[in-house]
Order: C-alpha cells, then structure tokens, then sequence
C-alpha cells in the first residue's frame, strides 16, 4: 500500500512539473512573438502569391519597391554578400541571442551600414525589382522576393511563430 502511494506521489510530481514547464514555455513563446514587427508591409505582398516557408526561414514574394523593415531593436553586424542567394543580406543582433537575417536584397537599395543602432520598424533596405531574376535565385519563382531568417545563438529557429505566419 505504501509503494502504492509513493507511486502515486511521484505520478502527480511529476505532472506538476511537466505542467510548470509547459506553462513557462507558452508564456515565453507569447512574449517572444509580441515583440516582433513584419519585416515588409503586408500590402506590399506580390498579389495571389503565397508564402513560402520552412522551419528555417520566409521567403515573402513582393512588389518591387518595397521597405524592409527591422522586425526587432538592435544593431547591423553585417552588410555584404549572401552566397545563398547570390544577392545582399542585412544581419541584425538583437537582445539575448537573437539575429535577424535580411536576404535577397539589391545591395544600391540597402539604408544601414554595419554598427548602425535600428529600431524596429524603421527602413533597413528596399526592395528592387527583378534582382533575383537577374541574379538567377532558384530559391524562389517571384522577381522580388525577401528572404527572411531568424537566429538564436547562432541556430535557426522558425520565423513562422514570432511573425504570427500561419499556414
């Protein structure tokens, strides 16, 4: 009967913990996704296209002049080239490990240099229209695309959630 109980004891410790972390982890998500902002105008959206997403980064089909926006405060730790894309990239560090990464840009439309302070929301680059034609980026079917990628500690993580982006 004791063993019993002491089964009993560890079961319900056990769901108290797990319960305890679960919750942690939802009010940690909810925080960490509010302070996002959309690195692009919602509008700019190149029209009856989707977006294209994985758990590693968004690839936003645009209009050509679009702003692109800082999603986060922070600091610019790089401007140059993207080998992935062949085109321009944008890295922002930002708060507690946190790195936003700005591909698929026209490097005459970039508006930061590195070391630059940004807040978020504020234009870090425009986009041109047909760069990724011209730089034949098979990563995407659309002229003007953004590719957007996040970082914690240097490991991707899904932009998807902090940007309220639902399938």
């Amino acid at each position: 009967m004791s063993r019993l109980i002491n089964h009993k004891k560890n079961l319900l410790l056990l769901i108290i913990g797990f319960c305890i972390i679960l919750f942690t982890v939802i009010v940690c998500i909810t925080q960490f996704a509010s302070k996002f902002t959309f690195p692009v105008d919602r509008n700019s959206l190149a029209a009856s296209a989707e977006l294209n997403f994985t758990d590693n980064y968004v690839i936003f089909p645009l209009k050509a002049d679009t702003n692109v926006y800082a999603a986060l405060d922070g600091t610019v730790s790089y401007v140059g080239s993207d080998e992935t894309t062949k085109t321009y990239k944008i890295v922002i560090d930002h708060a507690n490990g946190l790195q936003t990464v700005y591909s698929a840009l026209d490097e005459n439309r970039i508006k930061v240099s590195k070391g630059d302070n940004v807040k978020k929301g504020s234009t870090i680059a425009t986009i041109a229209a047909n760069v990724n034609e011209e730089k034949n980026l098979d990563m995407t079917i659309f002229n003007s695309c953004l590719k957007f990628d996040l970082l914690k500690d240097s490991k991707a993580i899904n932009p998807s959630n902090a940007l309220h982006i639902y399938n």
